[in-house]
């Protein structure tokens, strides 16, 4: 199938990842082949609407692509303090792989990496001035998380936006050279309707 069927509607698109991701545990548990369960979520998408062309490979691709898109925003989220998105699919992800470890880390996972770091509460502080009417210096004051959230998530959205454009510049080439392609194959054909034509006057 050719990359052109993989632009789904946004209405199409939600309705594959609704379908896939009602069976994720099923995917998760690993007692059937992928390719197989991929054909079932195919079998029940054209059962809702059997106009969408879509073959397996096709689905899989959009499922994945969703998907990096659900743990890249994810992830500046949780480096960022922010829940808030504006990414229409988020909420669906998050649902199922919100609490999963490799999206998100656990609380252990947490605290091992704060042990890491040195205290900058107002008790460690007025412990290191010795008196807690000391304010912090410079050096134990923590930058604020969200301080760049802001600038992380358009920068984010901007190269999103940058592969997006480049996707779609290369499927509108694909069509042209079709076209191109097909003009070709129509002239080729008159050719010899016209080569035939001539013969069967002789």
């Amino acid at each position: 199938m050719s990359d052109e069927n993989e632009n789904l509607s946004n209405a199409e698109t939600q309705l594959l990842l609704r379908l896939r991701l009602n069976m994720e545990d099923e995917f998760k548990s690993g007692r059937k082949k992928k390719n197989v369960l991929w054909k079932k979520v195919l079998s029940e998408i054209k059962n809702v609407n059997p106009h969408i062309r879509l073959d397996s490979t096709t689905a899989q691709r959009k499922f994945l692509n969703l998907l990096v898109t659900y743990k890249r925003i994810k992830k500046i989220n949780n480096s960022s303090g922010r829940e808030a998105t504006s990414w229409r699919y988020f909420e669906d992800f998050d649902e199922v792989y919100g609490t999963r470890h490799s999206i998100t880390p656990p609380i252990a996972n947490l605290q091992a990496s704060l042990d890491l770091v040195p205290s900058t509460s107002p008790t460690s502080s007025s412990e290191v001035n010795g008196s807690p009417d000391s304010p912090p210096t410079s050096s134990q004051r923590a930058t604020h998380p969200r301080a760049t959230s802001n600038k992380d998530i358009l920068k984010f959205f901007e190269a999103e936006a940058v592969k997006e454009e480049a996707r779609h510049n290369e499927v509108m080439a694909m069509e042209r050279e079709k076209l191109s392609l097909e003009k070709e194959r129509i002239k080729a054909l008159l050719d010899m309707k016209s080569v035939l034509a001539d013969y069967l006057k002789k």
